[in-house]
């Protein structure tokens, strides 16, 4: 993990949790630059992103290495803090760790829950063989990726899928896969919101899951849209609406 800051040292911390092919450099410029100013933004390259050159191992690994590095430099509340897809594995698994005060958490795309068996085994294959057209052909991937997201990300997630390790891809695929869904306190539950898209996978059980297991959270289902797509077409509104999240937990 190699972590980036932005803004003054002591300022109120919003915590950037990147979803896979996605940089915590590119997700600092893509959403936290339309963030106002006057926090201090953190967002992580977790393992085999960006400036990260490692293999990506475990959500628990990256969990540890941030909330050891947050310790260590006194950080000990966040803000705001927002992950989206695989960030939101990861965050679960930081929100298990305690030791840390978050005053409003943005879940976006999390996969709540565990796949299916023939789900689980055909995502990675399937990753795979983008990943493989991407190496040959990153032009095609690059519009695939366009059509899904908007063009702001679509060209570096392009180079991210051919920079992972097929190892990387597998571990990564089968923690989402595994679902993350974890015990929490009421007094962290009612300052979570769940963000899915209403085309995308995880909405059919993980809707239901969080509300069983997070009753005070807040859901949002975005009509129309698929996995993450809102927070890559719309990053000047998804900002908005994270700072109205804000404003409300504070209240």
């Amino acid at each position: 993990m190699v972590i980036h800051r932005y803004g003054e040292p002591g300022a109120p911390v919003v915590l950037l949790l990147h979803p896979m092919l996605v940089s915590g450099e590119r997700i600092a410029d893509h959403l936290g630059s339309k963030l106002p100013e006057g926090f201090l933004l953190i967002a992580p390259d977790q393992g085999g992103h960006g400036t990260d050159k490692g293999e990506f191992i475990s959500p628990g690994q990256e969990a540890g290495k941030l909330h050891r590095w947050l310790i260590g430099q006194g950080i000990e509340e966040i803000r705001l803090m927002c992950a989206a897809s695989l960030g939101g594995v990861t965050a679960m698994e930081l929100l298990k760790l305690g030791g840390l005060h978050f005053r409003a958490v943005h879940m976006d795309g999390v996969p709540l829950a565990k796949l299916g068996g023939i789900q689980a085994q055909l995502a990675p294959a399937a990753f795979l063989r983008l990943r493989k057209q991407a190496l040959k052909d990153p032009a095609s991937i690059r519009k695939t990726l366009t059509d899904m997201y908007g063009g702001a990300l679509s060209g570096s997630m392009t180079e991210q899928l051919c920079a992972l390790s097929p190892d990387s891809v597998r571990r990564i695929l089968q923690a989402c896969a595994a679902g993350c869904a974890v015990p929490l306190e009421a007094a962290q539950i009612g300052r979570l919101t769940f963000e899915w898209g209403e085309k995308e996978i995880s909405l059919q059980k993980g809707k239901p899951l969080a509300e069983k297991l997070y009753p005070q959270a807040r859901i949002i289902v975005r009509p129309g849209m698929d996995h993450c797509e809102y927070l890559g077409r719309e990053p000047e509104a998804y900002a908005r609406e994270l700072m109205q999240e804000l404003e409300e937990s504070d209240k």
